[in-house]
């Protein structure tokens, strides 16, 4: 409704009259009717603002509880994801113990064996093969020693 066809259909009655008062409607001033409008205007975007501040705590409390829903499921996914963590570790120290015990111990006892036959065969081989030539080679050296030292002959 615009603000002429508005002042043209309304009448007002002045405070203090009706019944006891002055004889029935008067029309107001156009300043009168002008400062009613823009009163009403003013309410009018007052209530509006309380309904868009209204719009914004409902946005707010939307948000708080759709963040508060998204905090429980990410809580959970990470409880359930330790979970199932500790879960494979567990599975995984069995396994490795089992490794260790099955495995690798055997094979330790294979070559703590393997390593006492070539302790052996390293005894055979210095027993039978270097003694006899530290021998022959000390006896060779010896030898020769002594030949030189007889060969000497003094300058004197």
């Amino acid at each position: 409704m615009s603000v002429n066809a508005w002042l043209g259909a309304v009448r007002f009655r002045p405070r203090g009259t009706g019944e006891r008062g002055n004889s029935g409607c008067q029309e107001h001033s156009a300043a009168m009717v002008y400062s009613r409008l823009f009163r009403h205007e003013h309410q009018a975007r007052a209530v509006s603002a309380v309904a868009d501040l209204s719009t914004l705590t409902d946005i707010r409390d939307v948000v708080i509880i759709v963040f508060g829903i998204l905090g429980l499921v990410a809580l959970t996914l990470s409880i359930l994801f330790t979970v199932l963590i500790g879960w494979g570790l567990l599975k995984l120290l069995r396994v490795s113990r089992s490794t260790v015990t099955d495995g690798v111990a055997p094979a330790l006892e294979n070559a703590t064996e393997a390593a006492r036959g070539m302790r052996g065969t390293a005894e055979f081989v210095e027993e039978s093969v270097v003694s006899p030539i530290i021998r022959v080679y000390g006896v060779f050296s010896g030898v020769r020693r002594g030949f030189s030292v007889l060969s000497r002959t003094r300058k004197d």
